[in-house]
């Protein structure tokens, strides 16, 4: 029953994470019950297993620290993507987050996201096609 129920986490946990961070979390489970191990019952650990789990807790840190890194390089390229939609709407671009596109792509005003979606003919607005 124990096995089942790891399982079923394992797969929910792996559901929202890459696999190297699945990978990562399960070395220090490992890293964890070792240590509990040594705490709780007073085992013994050789100098060779002390330095193997020294390497997993660095290796651990380092990759938490490329996590963050990689997060920081996004959210900054997020924000300066939108300060420069911003800036090019203050310039009378375009709407950062709106697009006017008849469907295909063609970019056709008119036919996009609200207040742009009402599409307009003469005989709409009461003007006398000749």
């Amino acid at each position: 029953m124990a096995s089942a129920i790891q399982t079923v986490a394992a797969f929910t946990f792996l559901s929202g994470v890459t696999p190297v961070t699945y990978s990562v979390a399960n070395v220090g489970k490992k890293v964890f019950v070792i240590v509990s191990s040594v705490l709780v019952f007073g085992n013994h650990i050789s100098p060779a297993n002390a330095f193997g789990i020294s390497v997993c807790v660095f290796g651990m840190v380092i990759y938490d620290k490329a996590k963050r890194n990689e997060r920081a390089k996004a959210m900054m390229a997020k924000q300066s993507r939108q300060a420069a939609g911003d800036l090019g709407y203050l310039r009378g671009g375009a709407v950062p987050g709106l697009t006017a596109s008849n469907g295909n792509g063609n970019g056709v005003a008119g036919s996009g996201i609200w207040p742009f979606s009402r599409k307009r003919s003469p005989t709409s607005d009461n003007v006398k096609v000749l």
